[in-house]
């Protein structure tokens, strides 16, 4: 694959995160509200636009990597197949958890709340929020990496998604910290972010004291 052409894909990958990330900006959010309300739909949900929005634009691109894919970059071989396997399953399992813990309806079509007032969005410590924060994020990123096979194309989507992310998870952190004050301090230091160190390190530590 000629490089000007991957330079290209990943501009517009890195496009679509930016578009991504203004999209789900608050004062966007208002702005976007106010204007459709002055505009005469009064029933507009944010959340149903910007999910409408964000797959109309993944679709194409997810399309073009696939297609134009490249050469071989890397292959999960032998027992490497195991943790592809175990990458693809964390992944599956972190997007269940957390859809248990999630209203899915809210987050694809939004929240009815009286004019000018903001959807109230809760943290919880309920089933694997107690393990990590951020479920969907880190089984995003073993979603990216449980392929078996990477061209240039899908690895460098990989990369610039995985990127993507971990930069959204810490935007996030900063944007709960504002909203939230203290109580999302105090949470931050009882369970970890995408690593559950702190939950092993409780585990580790209550057995530890089980035997004495």
């Amino acid at each position: 694959m000629k490089p000007d052409f991957l330079f290209y894909l990943g501009i517009a990958w890195a496009a679509w995160c930016c578009m991504h990330s203004l999209l789900i900006n608050r004062s966007v959010q208002d702005n976007t509200e106010k204007f459709f309300v002055r505009m005469g739909f009064s029933g507009f949900r944010y959340r149903l636009f910007y999910t409408i929005a964000a797959c109309l634009s993944l679709l194409p691109l997810v399309v073009l990597t696939v297609m134009v894919r490249g050469e071989v970059v890397l292959v999960w071989r032998g027992l490497w197949h195991l943790l592809e396997l175990g990458l693809a399953i964390g992944a599956l399992g972190l997007f269940w958890c957390g859809s248990r813990q999630y209203n899915l309806h809210d987050m694809v079509y939004g929240r009815k709340t009286a004019a000018g007032k903001r959807d109230v969005v809760e943290f919880s410590r309920d089933g694997v929020h107690g393990v990590i924060r951020h479920p969907w994020y880190l089984g995003s990123l073993l979603f990216l990496w449980s392929w078996p096979v990477y061209h240039e194309a899908t690895i460098l989507a990989a990369v610039i998604l995985s990127c993507y992310l971990l930069i959204g998870a810490f935007i996030e952190e900063r944007r709960l910290v504002a909203e939230f004050g203290e109580k999302y301090r105090q949470y931050q230091q009882e369970v970890s972010m995408l690593i559950p160190w702190k939950w092993l390190s409780k585990r580790v530590s209550q057995k530890l004291k089980r035997r004495d």
